[in-house]
């Protein structure tokens, strides 16, 4: 049976606790892109279109410090957030858990 891309990416992460696992998914160790926290709220949110979701994760985590990735062939920056807040700004969109603001 083929496998919806909901469940292939859902696939992608490591769980702790029935929950995907932020310190052992994405491409740099300083934090994650933004596509991959669209797919972090996909699995969390257990839907593809996530689109309204990731405004509200944005509008909660508002202008945010984090790490910048720049490509050493074509100079490209990505800026990266921080695996711990990017789970609880996603705590504080899905669950309403309180959350601290630094």
């Amino acid at each position: 049976m083929k496998k919806s891309k909901l469940q292939q990416l859902k696939d992608t992460f490591y769980y702790v606790d029935g929950k995907p696992n932020l310190y052992r998914y994405g491409k740099f160790m300083a934090g994650l892109t933004g596509e991959e926290i669209t797919n972090y709220i996909r699995v969390r949110a257990n839907k593809w279109n996530v689109d309204k979701l990731v405004k509200s994760f944005a509008g909660i985590a508002g202008c945010n410090t984090g790490g910048i990735y720049i490509c050493q062939k074509c100079g490209k920056e990505d800026f990266l957030m921080y695996r711990h807040d990017v789970q609880r700004f996603a705590d504080k969109l899905l669950e309403g858990r309180n959350t601290y603001w630094d």
